[in-house]
């Protein structure tokens, strides 16, 4: 009797033992759990409530500020607008690229213009950026906006220029901004260049460009610094 007693016993044991490792257990995956979901809560803070960056309405932060260096000296930038499609891809000039835009879900656009104010020929420039549902939408914008602006025919109208004004192409390397970007230059080499940077941060289109006279080198750099304190901003 008494050997099976403690057989009853000694099982009764090895059950309670069993059952305490098995709560700690799950209390340990329970911490675990709860790290993971606070993770995901700050991505999901960074990213927006739609898991992109930008979420909601663009505002001037991405954008050329009066603030933002321009070595050749005073620099005045005009107050932000709206940038509506029917003013980036008007149906009866760009119907292709509007449908393009259309497809990959255009949401809201946001611009401005600059200027400088010391002595020179400077032409003035450009800011705008365009938001989209995520960024493969926005890639595909992006696509679109760097052969639009990659075409002397297209970009020097933007300027009050022929279209033949500008024949040449140069690549600008070593820029580096957002999740993809490309910067080059349209000039005739004698009397007019425009400087052109477009880039991509996560779901939004940013688009920069200037006009200045060839070999004008500090503001040819300007506009490409101009460029990086914006992604700085808002990255």
């Amino acid at each position: 009797m008494d050997l099976r007693r403690w057989r009853w016993i000694g099982l009764l044991l090895a059950i309670v033992l069993v059952a305490a490792a098995c709560s700690d257990d799950d209390g340990g995956d329970g911490d675990a759990t709860t790290t993971t979901a606070a993770d995901e809560e700050t991505t999901a803070d960074e990213e927006g409530a739609g898991g992109v960056k930008f979420d909601e309405a663009l505002s001037d932060e991405v954008l050329v500020s009066a603030d933002d260096p321009w070595p050749p000296g005073g620099f005045e930038v005009e107050a932000a607008a709206a940038h509506e499609l029917d003013e980036i891809w008007p149906a009866d000039v760009f119907p292709d690229e509007r449908a393009a835009y259309e497809e990959a879900g255009f949401q809201d656009g946001i611009l401005t213009f600059f200027d400088d104010t010391a002595d020179g020929e400077f032409a003035g420039g450009f800011s705008a950026a365009h938001r989209f549902p995520d960024a493969e939408s926005a890639a595909a914008a992006l696509a679109l906006v760097e052969t639009w602006h990659r075409d002397p025919v297209n970009v020097a109208p933007t300027f009050g220029l022929d279209p033949e004004m500008l024949p040449m192409v140069e690549e600008i390397s070593g820029v580096d901004l957002g999740d993809e970007a490309v910067a080059f230059k349209h000039t005739d080499g004698e009397f007019f260049t425009v400087v052109v940077v477009v880039w991509r941060t996560d779901n939004v289109v940013h688009i920069l460009r200037a006009g200045t006279v060839p070999d004008d080198v500090e503001r040819e750099t300007g506009v490409v610094d101009l460029a990086v304190a914006i992604d700085e901003r808002i990255c």
